[in-house]
C-alpha cells in the first residue's frame, strides 16, 4: 500500500470542469452520491488541492479578485495546500512575503505550501538581474516558519537548474544547504516531447537525491494541455512510466490555465486525469 501524495494544482477553481461533463460517470465505475458542486467527486479521488491565496476570475470583462476555495477542497475531503510564485528583489522584500504567507497558513489551516520559484525569484526572464536570489530564498524560508503553524509542511517548486545562466551572471539559486531547509523538492518537469521528459527526468529529480530519505521527491508534471501553439505539454504513457519505476514519492499535477478539457475528457498525447489518478495508484499498490 503506498501513501505517495498526488497533488492537484490549479490557478482558478472555474478551470475545473462540472462533473455531469460526459463521460464521467462511466470512468468511476459506481455510483456517486448527490453532493452541490458536483466537482467534489472526482476531486475526492485526489490527495490534496492546491490553489493561490487568491485568484482572479473574469466578470464581464474585469478581474475579479476570489478568496481561496477553501469550502470546495473540504467537500472533497482533500488536504488544504496552497502555492504562490514568489517575487523578490532583496532580503527585505522575501521576509515580507514569507511572513505574509506563513500567515495566510495560519488562517486556512494549510497542509503544505507549495513555493513556486522562477524567474521572479531568479531575476531572469522579463525580471530584473536580482544580485543574491539565494540569500533571498534563505530570508524567505525562515520568516515563512516563524510565521506558519508548525505541521504546514514547505515545498520547493521551481527550476531544478542550480544556477541562472552564464548571460545572466550564474547566480546561485540552491544547493544542498538550502534544499534542506525544505520538506518536498518538486523541480518542474514540463515537456512537449517525451524524449525531452525521459532524458532531463532524473537529472532534474534526482538533482538531490542523498536528500531524499528526508526531503521527499515529488515532481510537477503536465496534463497533457495544448498551448496556442499546438504543442501538448505532457504524454501520459511515459509520464505514468516515469512515475511508477524512477522512485520519486509522489506527483504534483499542475492543472494551469487551458487544461480544463483535461480533467475529463483528454486528448491522443494525454488522458483525461479523472482516468490518470485510478491507474497510477493501481500501479503504485495504493
Amino acid at each position: 500500500m503506498s501513501d505517495n501524495p498526488i497533488v492537484l494544482t490549479i490557478i482558478s477553481p472555474n478551470e475545473l470542469p462540472p462533473a455531469e461533463d460526459a463521460g464521467f460517470w462511466d470512468v468511476l465505475k459506481r455510483p456517486i452520491p448527490w453532493v452541490s458542486d458536483s466537482r467534489h467527486s472526482y476531486l475526492s479521488m485526489f490527495t490534496a488541492v492546491s490553489c493561490k491565496f487568491s485568484y482572479a476570475d473574469q466578470v464581464n470583462g474585469k478581474a475579479v479578485w476570489k478568496p481561496y476555495p477553501r469550502a470546495l477542497i473540504d467537500a472533497a475531503g482533500c488536504q488544504r495546500h496552497a502555492w504562490e510564485y514568489l517575487v523578490f528583489k532583496n532580503e527585505a522584500e522575501a521576509i515580507a512575503v514569507g511572513t505574509r504567507m506563513g500567515q495566510l497558513c495560519y488562517k486556512h489551516e494549510i497542509h503544505t505550501f507549495w513555493a513556486n520559484a522562477e524567474d521572479g525569484y531568479a531575476g531572469t526572464g522579463k525580471y530584473p538581474s536580482i544580485p543574491n536570489p539565494y540569500a533571498n530564498m534563505v530570508a524567505f524560508v525562515n520568516a515563512f516558519r516563524r510565521a506558519a503553524p508548525t505541521y504546514t509542511k514547505l515545498a520547493y517548486n521551481g527550476y531544478s537548474w542550480a544556477r541562472t545562466s552564464k548571460a545572466t551572471g550564474s547566480r546561485l539559486l540552491h544547493d544542498q544547504a538550502l534544499i534542506r531547509m525544505f520538506d518536498f523538492w518538486s523541480p518542474m518537469n514540463y515537456a512537449t516531447s517525451p524524449s525531452t521528459l525521459r532524458d532531463w527526468w532524473d537529472a532534474k529529480c534526482f538533482k538531490y537525491r542523498s536528500l531524499q530519505s528526508r526531503v521527499p521527491i515529488i515532481p510537477t508534471v503536465g496534463v497533457g494541455r495544448v498551448d496556442a501553439s499546438g504543442a501538448t505539454w505532457g504524454d501520459w504513457d511515459d509520464t505514468l512510466d516515469l512515475l511508477t519505476r524512477s522512485g520519486v514519492d509522489g506527483v504534483n499535477f499542475f492543472f494551469g490555465n487551458g487544461a480544463k478539457s483535461q480533467m475529463l475528457a483528454g486528448n491522443k498525447r494525454h488522458k483525461a486525469l479523472v482516468k490518470c489518478v485510478p491507474e497510477l495508484r493501481a500501479m503504485w499498490g495504493a
